[in-house]
């Protein structure tokens, strides 16, 4: 798992919009598990990639990379489109670590909305 995530992490950080549809698919293979968390966390960065607006909600329900997910979300289409798939999450997610993390993640998203009005 380690060695995976390393790989993941260095992915991430060397990847630009010319591999932002590999780092994609990377992302949303569940055969990489927990590896592909820095990935997931880092496709905030290629925010114009095709496909990502649509992957981003799904991967907050994966239980490998919700975390990292959460975060991408709010940074790739912002609190508005946000709030409402991170409220749903904290509702509803058969994992309370994953619950409590999207709680706190709407928490700042409505913060940040709190900001600009």
């Amino acid at each position: 798992m380690a060695l995976g995530w390393q790989l993941g992490n260095a992915i991430a950080a060397a990847a630009d919009d010319s591999r932002a549809a590999d780092v994609l698919a990377l992302a949303v293979d569940p055969r990489f598990g927990a590896a592909r968390q820095m990935i997931v966390y880092a496709l905030w960065r290629f925010r114009r990639q095709p496909g990502l607006c649509a992957a981003l909600p799904s991967l907050c329900h994966d239980p490998d990379v919700a975390l990292h997910a959460m975060s991408a979300l709010r940074r790739a289409v912002g609190s508005v489109v946000a709030l409402p798939i991170l409220l749903q999450i904290a509702d509803s997610h058969a994992d309370r670590r994953v619950r409590k993390n999207a709680a706190e993640a709407a928490g700042r998203a409505k913060k940040a909305l709190q900001t600009y009005t």
